[in-house]
């Protein structure tokens, strides 16, 4: 009988270590299948597969994991640092949006329907009429809008305390004026109904006074599952003089003039953006109100290719997480203040690729600090620059910049310090600056050639990789740090065949700089 109860405990405990099996590799694919929806399948199949293989044989390990208490870091192939499971965050601060932003559900019986025919509407229900191809909204309630249409405006003109949600039901609306104009409402929202497919264009002949296919003199919230295509070849795609906030959708933007724009908050979470402006592609901005323009990203998939700022915030930008990749811009990031929580980030810039500035504010309420996230900067400006203070407490940043005397991969004012993270830094080499001495992580800092595809490393006294990259351009200086390295012990950088040897200290200023780069006597 002893013998019975102990084969039963030992075939139970066998069956809850399959379960666990199955269910981690259940939920591996699932991950696998959403994000084949969300990247396309084509790209993703050939290594996908392959990576099922390493998952079906590590999965035994993660059963045994998974029995164990706490939480695990890996270590990151050829960096000798831990990456915890943050670096892949999808963290979305619900604060900064409503409870209604998120609501995509209406009751189709009570909904007024606008059936867009050429240069026309059809109208069945109550609170809009039709008055030489302009349709104006009027109260509070739900509109649902299908259909094509050349030269018809939507037009919301209804009291202060009305909320107004519009359906976008397969819509294709074309024209030489805003399509979509909110005047007057409380808050405008417009859900992209799941399945559908919606676009909306102007000319270059659209109205001066309403500078965007889609313009709000109100608060706008996009969200819904489906998707939307801009293109303004006069100005704006969207824009509010008030807020904005996207909690949904798929949008592809395209404006001679900003992609999209707030005056007062431009909020962004779980979308995916392809985005092609002339000027700036986000962008919130008022100069009137310093406590104003404020910008928050979280959770999308932005693809940017910008004439000036790719993403620009005259008050707070704060971004939690997502993918941010831009292709072409003036400068990559820009915000009086700058924090990053997390993120994967590919910036390519003229530039500045991160840069906190306000020419309008005082240089004590500018500020940019990086708690994690990882980065791949290549620049012909500087990498990082705060026009004051600049903060490093994680993340793993790698930053090609300019080699000339007036930009490089890293540039602050007043202070710049690290706490964490692991970085190599490649730039020039007489503007190179290191980190203050208020710093709590050593780095190390040496003037060193190489140029595009040369390979760094990072070595330690025993021969241990601690860092590894492959320079995108040429480069005269190096800056590296990790959490391995310690204040007073000698590491070694080598570029190809070149290698030179770096003692590290919590204060890595350049002799004969000041503290904030710029050689003693001259102020850039």
């Amino acid at each position: 009988m002893l013998l019975t109860l102990i084969a039963l405990k030992t075939f139970s405990t066998i069956l809850e270590k399959i379960q666990v099996f199955f269910s981690i590799f259940l939920v591996y694919w699932l991950t696998i299948v959403h994000k084949m929806i969300v990247k396309g399948w084509k790209t993703m199949l050939k290594t996908k597969t392959k990576n099922a293989l390493f998952a079906l044989c590590s999965a035994s390990l993660l059963v045994t994991a998974a029995c164990s208490a706490g939480s695990q870091t890996a270590n990151t192939s050829g960096t000798g640092a831990s990456v915890s499971a943050a670096s892949q965050s999808t963290a979305v601060n619900e604060s900064y949006f409503t409870d209604e932003d998120s609501k995509t559900d209406y009751d189709d019986t009570k909904a007024t329907k606008i059936q867009l025919t050429d240069s026309s509407a059809d109208i069945s229900g109550d609170g809009a009429s039709l008055s030489d191809s302009v349709v104006t909204i009027s109260k509070a309630g739900t509109y649902l809008i299908s259909g094509s249409s050349e030269n018809v405006q939507i037009k919301i003109a209804a009291a202060d305390s009305d909320d107004i949600h519009l359906v976008f039901d397969n819509i294709k609306m074309t024209g030489n004026k805003a399509a979509i104009y909110a005047e007057s409402a409380q808050r405008v929202y417009i859900t992209l109904a799941q399945g559908t497919d919606n676009s909306i264009s102007d000319s270059s002949s659209s109205e001066a006074n309403l500078d965007a296919a889609i313009y709000g003199k109100t608060a706008l919230t996009f969200n819904g599952t489906g998707a939307l295509t801009v293109n303004s070849s006069n100005n704006n795609a969207v824009k509010s003089e008030a807020d904005i906030h996207v909690t949904g959708g798929s949008y592809e933007l395209t404006a001679a003039g900003d992609a999209i724009k707030a005056d007062n908050e431009l909020n962004i979470a779980n979308t995916t953006m392809v985005i092609k402006a002339d000027d700036d592609a986000i962008k919130s901005d008022n100069d009137d109100d310093l406590t104003l323009g404020n910008l928050y990203l979280a959770n999308n998939h932005l693809a940017i290719s910008a004439g000036d700022d790719a993403v620009h915030a005259s008050g707070d930008l704060v971004i939690d997480s997502g993918d941010i990749d831009i292709t072409e811009a003036k400068e990559g990031l820009e915000g009086k203040t700058i924090t990053i929580n997390d993120g994967n980030f590919t910036l390519n810039t003229d530039d500045d690729a991160i840069n906190a500035a306000n020419s309008n504010a005082d240089q004590e309420d500018i500020s940019l600090v990086i708690n994690g996230g990882n980065f791949n900067i290549t620049t012909s400006g500087d990498g990082i620059d705060s026009n004051h203070t600049l903060e490093i407490n994680g993340g793993t940043i790698y930053i090609n910049a300019a080699t000339n005397t007036t930009n490089n991969a890293l540039d602050y004012e007043t202070e710049g310090i690290i706490t964490g993270g692991q970085l190599i830094f490649l730039g020039d080499s007489q503007m190179a600056q290191g980190f203050g001495d208020r710093s709590t992580q050593a780095s190390i800092m040496e003037n060193i050639q190489g140029s595009a595809g040369s390979k760094i490393r990072i070595t330690d006294s025993d021969g241990n990789e601690l860092l590894a990259y492959t320079a995108t351009q040429e480069f005269q200086n190096v800056l590296a740090s990790s959490p391995e390295m310690a204040a007073g012990e000698t590491y070694t950088i080598t570029v190809d065949d070149q290698t030179v040897t770096a003692t590290a200290a919590l204060s890595t200023a350049q002799e004969g700089m000041m503290e904030g780069g710029a050689p003693n006597g001259f102020m850039p």
